[in-house]
C-alpha cells in the first residue's frame, strides 16, 4: 500500500472513530482495508476480517475490532507473519497437527477448525492441536463453524499468564478461553464463548485507561498475592479463575491441549507480541464431533431442539429476560447490528484511533 494510500486510510479510520455508530459494511470494509495494508493477501484479509468482526456483532465489544492493535502491531513489526508456511502433520485419519509457523490467529484457527470438521466428516471426529500461533480472536466463531456445517465444535487456545495456581501468587497459566457450539434444529445453534477468569485481563486495560481504577472483590488478587480492588494492581498481578480452583482445573485442560498436544511452548513462556517484540507461542486445539457417527444427525437435531424448547419454557425469575439458550441473544444481537450498525464505544474508538495511527506511520 503506498504512503497516500496508507495516510487516507489512517483518515477514513479516524472519521469512523468520531461517529456514534458505524454502519457493518463501512467497519467491514475499513478492517480489510488496515489487513490488506499489513501485507495480507486480499483472500486471507477476508477470512481474518470475518473473524474479528465476529465478536461486534455478537455483543463482546471488549473483543474482536477493539484487539486490532495487537494484531496490526505484530503483522507490521513482523512478529506475526502475514505468509506463514502453514504446516499440517497427520499420522491417524482423525487426528493432525498445525505448525503455524507464527502466522495470524484469526485465520489459522480458522483453518484448523476446517481441517478438524473435513477429518470429523470422514472419521466421525477430528482434532487438530496447533502450535507457534498468536491470538486467535473469540473462541465462539470457530465453534460455531462446527455449528454451521451440522457439527459440534470445541475450540480451546491458551495464552500469555494471568492465573496464579489455587494457592499460588504468581500468574503460569492464560485466560484459557474455552469455546463451544451445537445446531439446534429450527434455531439458533448453542454457543458459549468464555474466558476463565471473571473478567479479561483486555477489558481491566480498557478500563484503566478510561479512569475507572476499581473493581470488585473476587476478581483479583495483587503481585502479593493479596486480594485487591485496584483496577491496576489486577492488571500487574494475577486475575481469579471462575469457579476458584474449578476454574483453575480447567485452565490446567487447556493448558494441556495447547502446549504440551502440540508440543508447543508452556503457558508460563506465552508472551504477548506488542509487550515483547517477539512471536507468542500461543498454541489452539479444536475438535468437531459428527452426531451421524452417533446416534445420527436427525436424533441429535430432535434432542438439541428439545432441550432447547424445555429451557425456553422453564418458569421465568424475570420476564423481561426469560431463560433462553446460551447464543440466542448474539444471534439476535448481531442480526440487528448488521442492519442497523455497531455501536462506537470507547474500546472500538480507541482501537480505531491507535491502528490510524500505527498505519499512518507504517
Amino acid at each position: 500500500m503506498s504512503t497516500p494510500e496508507r495516510l487516507s486510510l489512517a483518515e477514513r479510520l479516524t472519521g469512523i472513530a468520531g461517529q456514534e455508530q458505524v454502519g457493518f459494511a463501512d467497519l467491514h470494509d475499513a478492517v480489510l482495508r488496515i489487513f490488506g495494508c499489513c501485507g495480507l493477501t486480499a483472500e486471507d484479509a477476508a477470512l481474518a476480517a470475518e473473524v474479528v468482526l465476529y465478536p461486534q456483532l455478537v455483543g463482546l465489544d471488549s473483543h474482536g475490532v477493539a484487539t486490532m492493535a495487537l494484531y496490526v502491531r505484530g503483522l507490521l513489526d513482523g512478529t506475526i507473519k502475514a505468509a506463514p508456511d502453514l504446516r499440517f502433520h497427520q499420522t491417524l485419519p482423525a487426528t493432525a497437527l498445525l505448525e503455524a509457523d507464527n502466522g495470524l490467529g484469526l485465520i489459522v484457527g480458522h483453518k484448523a477448525m476446517a481441517r478438524a470438521l473435513d477429518l470429523a466428516a470422514i472419521n466421525g471426529l477430528g482434532a487438530v492441536a496447533v502450535r507457534n500461533s498468536s491470538h486467535f480472536g473469540s473462541a465462539g466463531y470457530f465453534a460455531r463453524q462446527a455449528a454451521e456445517r451440522g457439527m459440534i465444535g470445541l475450540a480451546f487456545s491458551n495464552s500469555a499468564p494471568a492465573i496464579a495456581p489455587t494457592g499460588g501468587t504468581r500468574a503460569m497459566l492464560g485466560t484459557n478461553p474455552i469455546g463451544a457450539a451445537a445446531p439446534v434444529g429450527g434455531g439458533s445453534p448453542f454457543v458459549i464463548d468464555m474466558a476463565l477468569t471473571t473478567v479479561a485481563r483486555s477489558k481491566l486495560r480498557q478500563d484503566l485507561a478510561q479512569g475507572r481504577t476499581t473493581i470488585p472483590d473476587g476478581w483479583a488478587i495483587d503481585e502479593e498475592g493479596r486480594p485487591t480492588n485496584e483496577t491496576a494492581a489486577a492488571i500487574e498481578g494475577s486475575l481469579l479463575p471462575i469457579g476458584g480452583a474449578k476454574g483453575y482445573g480447567l485452565a490446567v485442560l487447556v493448558e494441556l491441549l495447547c502446549s504440551a498436544l502440540p508440543d508447543g511452548p508452556p503457558g508460563a513462556d506465552i508472551t504477548y507480541e506488542h509487550m515483547v517484540r517477539r512471536p507468542s507461542g500461543i498454541g489452539h486445539f479444536f475438535l468437531a464431533l459428527e452426531p451421524a457417527g452417533f446416534a445420527g444427525r436427525a436424533a441429535f437435531a430432535e434432542g438439541a431442539a428439545r432441550l432447547s424448547h424445555m429451557i425456553t419454557v422453564s418458569p421465568a425469575a424475570d420476564l423481561v429476560a426469560p431463560p433462553r439458550l446460551p447464543g440466542v441473544r448474539g444471534a439476535r444481537l448481531a442480526q440487528a447490528r448488521r442492519a442497523q450498525g455497531i455501536p462506537m464505544g470507547e474500546p472500538l474508538r480507541a482501537a480505531l484511533l491507535a491502528v490510524a495511527g500505527m498505519v499512518a506511520g507504517a
